[in-house]
């Protein structure tokens, strides 16, 4: 272990990649300006800066997802298969051609990094990690070194704590994150002073209606004995029958996590207006009409729809893959 300066140095560098899709050489090559990222030192362990963790929620979650990190790369999976898998995501597809080149990313609550090293594979971007679970965070890391992937960097550290300079950051996604701390709206606004004025925010939580079933669920499978039965009542669970580490790993995430909360739309408008952050769109819709529009702002409705569509999601993928709705937001 050494201790590392708040200045994050990277000069340029270049490497030979081989991808089998254009059959031969490629190469990437990356130029990050010299910028102070890191608010404060941090030692470095594995090459994942790392600080110590106080907050006691925080240490709890910590401890949650370093028994069994959330969510795991497929067996032998390279970077070929991974961009794939990556592609068929329209939303994170559309983010990453939205994004470009020549960007600082930050992705809060990485886990083992799958859309960090997402982001940041064949890019020149910036992408930096940040979760509480150093097992995950090794598993990111690992990735990106066999697959040489040397613009996402990791952090192990706290949101909640001075970790980050402030206007920093081009693109800030969060998803799946602060619904699992005790203090989700300051979390928010601490990602929001983290943004450049300008730049994009993607925060995704559970929703009030849209989570009922798995809450439903969540009640029947909180007995030990039901574990091994989950895949009757929940498709995620029947897709990972066959594959331990996944099922044991969703089982834990969705029906046993120690701190979750729920929200609805009109609770997160609420904390985009008051940061003046713009919705660009939402997933599912906040209007009757979906789409996935990085350029144009999208109308809010009333709250009539907004509370139809919530309870739409019920009966859509959104309901049954655990109730997690997504807001795109301009600062």
């Amino acid at each position: 272990m050494d201790a590392t300066s708040g200045n994050y140095f990277v000069t340029v560098f270049c490497f030979n990649f081989f991808d089998s899709r254009y059959g031969g050489s490629t190469i990437y090559v990356y130029n990050f300006l010299v910028i102070k990222v890191l608010k404060r030192k941090f030692e470095k362990i594995d090459d994942i800066f790392s600080s110590k963790i106080g907050n006691p929620t925080s240490v709890k979650i910590s401890s949650f997802y370093n028994d069994k990190p959330f969510p795991n790369y497929k067996e032998k999976e390279n970077l070929s298969s991974f961009l794939d898998t990556g592609n068929k995501n329209i939303f994170i597809k559309s983010l990453k051609d939205y994004i470009g080149m020549g960007k600082k990313i930050l992705e809060v609550g990485c886990g083992t990094g799958q859309i960090a090293n997402y982001l940041a594979a064949q890019t020149n971007n910036d992408v930096w990690g940040l979760d509480l679970g150093i097992n995950s965070l090794k598993l990111a890391k690992n990735f990106a070194e066999k697959n040489l992937i040397h613009n996402a960097t990791y952090v192990h550290g706290d949101l909640f704590d001075d970790i980050f300079n402030e206007e920093k950051f081009d693109v800030i996604y969060c998803s799946g994150v602060l619904h699992h701390t005790n203090m989700p709206r300051q979390g928010f606004e601490k990602l929001v002073k983290l943004l450049k004025p300008g730049g994009i925010i993607i925060i995704g939580l559970y929703n009030w209606y849209g989570r009922f079933w798995t809450v439903l669920k969540s009640k029947l499978l909180q007995f030990s004995l039901f574990k091994s039965y989950g895949w009757i009542v929940d498709l995620k669970l029947r897709n990972f029958k066959n594959n331990k580490a996944k099922y044991e790993a969703w089982y834990q995430d969705q029906f046993q996590h120690p701190v979750e909360s729920r929200h609805t739309f009109c609770e997160l408008l609420d904390w985009f207006d008051s940061k003046q952050i713009k919705l660009l769109f939402s997933l599912p819709s906040t209007t009757l009409n979906e789409n996935i529009d990085f350029d144009n702002f999208q109308e809010r409705s009333n709250k009539f729809i907004r509370l139809f569509k919530q309870m739409l999601m019920l009966f859509q993928h959104y309901g049954r893959e655990g109730g997690l709705f997504i807001f795109v937001g301009k600062k």
